[in-house]
């Protein structure tokens, strides 16, 4: 028992030690050969297509009534306010018409007069039983017509007064006059076009969107118009028409623009955008060149691998997540090109690599690459 006591005492010391100070993890030897750390970061992929800007409010007034154009106060390219007059006819035909509207309203006036006269007439002769009860009917048709001739009367006076008004042409709102279709000193009919013009206040965009896109733009509801400066515009509303074209099968967008000064013009073509934010992307430095991915779920994530791009020459290569060693596990991502073969390295042509991205993969860490068969 005695000599055993030393040998007790020894292995109760080197415990001791043990558990006072952890050893230092081992570091990974240097490697010879590029190593890669993948992390992730928030991307935004964006769909753009063309579009053609409009005004909201552009018309052709015409006229309303026949006349010789007497007046053009505006040429193409004015700008005009609201109310203000732009095309002015001959109105004598129009007033004569309305001083005939006026004496007949006059003669139905005193025609009315007398009738309802004669039927009061009538009819105290009738209470005081000196004339039958037929006369009494018949003063009472008499006046009956002089009225609705009254009403007649009145009505071609606001007709014969419509008629002069419509021998001054005024602006519906504040524009640009994009055209003249008649000149000073022709005869216009009722339904001729006169001339056009269109209000820079409120401008849309039209935009003919895949049908194959149509389901992401009603879902998110989003979208903007880029301008030719390089500035956005957020829309102030997304409306997509419930049916396709049957030539193209496109489905046409309309990009409502707030009332902003956007520097647009109606008829030039702008970018519709729309952003489809994911909740991560993978960013890898690579050499020279940077490596991302648009779609979330990198590592344990439901989605796809997706093509990225490193900024090499051919067909952008892919890259794939994996878990080693079984839960909680280092994880490494694997880079092979497109057409299949292993990404270069150190080994000559065809040699591949296993990546790692501790930031990118819960749990994972920094380990150095190591070449593949």
């Amino acid at each position: 028992m005695k000599r055993a006591t030393p040998a007790i005492a020894l292995a109760t010391l080197l415990i001791g030690a043990c558990a006072a100070e952890a050893p230092a993890p081992a570091t990974a030897p240097p490697v010879a050969f590029e190593t890669l750390v993948v992390e992730a970061r928030d991307h935004a992929r964006e769909r753009s297509w063309d579009g053609v800007v409009e005004a909201v409010n552009q018309a052709t007034l015409s006229a309303q009534t026949r006349g010789r154009v007497l007046e053009l106060p505006f040429d193409v390219n004015d700008y005009v306010e609201a109310g203000q007059v732009v095309v002015r006819f001959t109105d004598v035909e129009q007033v004569s018409a309305q001083r005939r509207a006026s004496a007949a309203l006059n003669a139905a006036q005193a025609d009315y007069i007398e009738a309802e006269s004669s039927y009061r007439r009538t009819e105290e002769l009738v209470k005081q039983q000196l004339l039958s009860r037929a006369s009494l009917d018949q003063a009472r048709a008499r006046r009956d017509a002089a009225r609705a001739a009254l009403d007649s009367a009145r009505a071609g006076v606001s007709e014969a007064g419509e008629q002069v008004d419509y021998t001054v042409i005024r602006a519906p709102y504040s524009g640009i006059l994009t055209q003249r279709h008649v000149e000073v000193g022709e005869s216009v009919q009722p339904g001729q076009p006169l001339v056009s013009g269109l209000s820079l206040q409120q401008l849309r965009v039209n935009v003919e969107v895949p049908q194959s896109d149509v389901a992401t733009i009603r879902e998110h509801g989003q979208a903007t118009v880029v301008l030719p400066g390089g500035g956005r515009v957020e829309a102030a509303q997304v409306i997509v028409f419930p049916y396709a074209d049957p030539a193209t099968h496109s489905f046409k967008v309309r990009v409502e623009l707030p009332e902003a000064e956007t520097g647009l013009q109606p008829g030039a073509t702008v970018k519709g955008v729309q952003d489809r934010r994911f909740a991560q992307s993978l960013a890898a430095g690579h050499g020279t060149g940077d490596t991302r991915r648009s779609d979330g779920g990198l590592c344990g994530g439901s989605g796809q691998p997706r093509d990225v791009a490193p900024g090499a020459p051919g067909p952008p290569p892919r890259v794939r997540s994996r878990s080693a060693g079984g839960p909680g596990g280092r994880r490494t991502c694997r880079h092979r090109s497109a057409g299949g073969a292993r990404a270069p390295g150190v080994g000559g042509p065809g040699a591949g690599r296993w990546l790692s991205h501790a930031s990118a993969c819960p749990g994972a860490s920094r380990v150095p690459s190591r070449r593949t068969r």
